[in-house]
């Protein structure tokens, strides 16, 4: 008897902002964080920004998104994003 076991995926999902909706089947979506300075102990905000696949191109400027990783889609886009379902 042979046990069966499911390998969850155990993919980052981001929540950000979308910046930029230019592109065909690609938005640029900015996620905002705040670090500590490791000697003044002070607070300052950190923004980091990610290329990701949208291809159905729903999404645009200021909406806010869910994206998880995925596949190289190409040279810079590493993120795909996860559409909201629908309510039956």
């Amino acid at each position: 008897m042979k046990s069966e076991s499911k390998k969850q995926s155990k993919k980052r999902i981001i929540k950000g902002r979308v910046v930029n909706s230019n592109v065909d089947k690609t938005i640029k979506v900015e996620i905002e964080t705040y670090k500590t300075h490791p000697l003044y102990h002070k607070r300052y905000k950190f923004t980091q920004s990610y290329q990701v696949h949208d291809p159905k191109n729903q999404f645009k400027k200021g909406d806010l998104v869910e994206f998880e990783e995925g596949r190289p889609f190409s040279k810079t886009k590493r993120f795909k994003v996860i559409y909201p379902r629908k309510k039956k």
